[in-house]
């Protein structure tokens, strides 16, 4: 898989949803240009008791700083146990704000996304950049503090490349785009 290909994640496009739970991402001019960190998850104690609150965290501190957060219910495993009335139970409980996703089942009953991102299980996390391609992904747990280099990193380099585009004299960074652990 080309790992620069373009996501439009405006649309979620490219991406097999199933259903939205509560409301899908905002598209249009609103979510063109943002960043996106996808989750993967299904219920089980480490969606519940990690990766769920972290993207909360990230929701909460960089929804305004031009990042989307989306979580897309990946389940691969006990599927009556953690079908959607399940999860539309657990996320009223859990009061999470942010879109939630169920990825669309392929005939063996695995998830289709998760499966053309190059994942095999959850959670999983992928961050694209604001030109929708793939910057980083991350499978199992992620610790918050190489999330948050990963996201203040594009984050600058979001806002380096807009002041480029006004500004054709400001020089290009010297460190790579990709940081090594996320290769």
């Amino acid at each position: 898989m080309d790992r620069s290909a373009p996501m439009p994640v405006a649309a979620c496009d490219g991406l097999e949803i199933e259903r939205w739970v509560g409301a899908p991402p905002a598209g249009g001019d609103a979510a063109q240009g943002a960043l996106v960190v996808l989750l993967f998850q299904m219920l089980c104690r480490d969606a519940v008791c990690c990766s769920l609150p972290q993207l909360e965290r990230i929701h909460a501190r960089f929804a305004h700083d031009g990042l989307s957060v989306v979580a897309l219910h990946a389940v691969h495993e006990r599927h009556d146990e953690m079908g959607p009335e399940a999860l539309q139970r657990f996320l009223s409980r859990a009061g999470y704000r942010f879109p939630v996703g169920i990825d669309r089942l392929d005939p063996m009953r695995r998830p289709i996304s998760l499966a053309r991102l190059g994942m095999d299980a959850t959670p999983a996390l992928v961050v694209f950049d604001a030109q929708g391609r793939m910057r980083h992904r991350h499978a199992g747990l992620v610790s918050d503090l190489v999330l948050a280099a990963d996201l203040a990193w594009l984050l600058a380099e979001q806002a380096f490349m807009q002041r480029r585009g006004q500004d054709r004299s400001v020089a290009a960074p010297l460190v790579p785009a990709t940081f090594p652990h996320a290769r």
